[in-house]
């Protein structure tokens, strides 16, 4: 799932939550910036280091195992 850090009342978050919810991406908002927790933060300068809203943080992606789907093409991996 979409991890999206910001507030909704930025017009750049907002953007991208508009863009989630247009292609029905599974997300969820954490309150980040002015009067929210600070983004001058060492957890949050580790995701990135400019300290700016909005920031997404994606789950590593594992590798599928056998006989599963191999991306969008519809072949099977071998």
């Amino acid at each position: 799932m979409l991890r999206i850090l910001g507030k909704a009342s930025s017009i750049n978050v907002r953007k991208v939550l508009w863009t989630c919810a247009e292609l029905t991406l599974p997300f969820e908002l954490e309150e980040w910036g002015s009067g929210f927790k600070s983004t001058d933060t060492p957890a949050f300068l580790a995701l990135n280091p400019n300290a700016m809203v909005p920031m997404h943080s994606i789950p590593p992606r594992r590798e599928p195992g056998p006989g599963s789907i191999n991306g969008l093409t519809g072949r099977h991996r071998t």
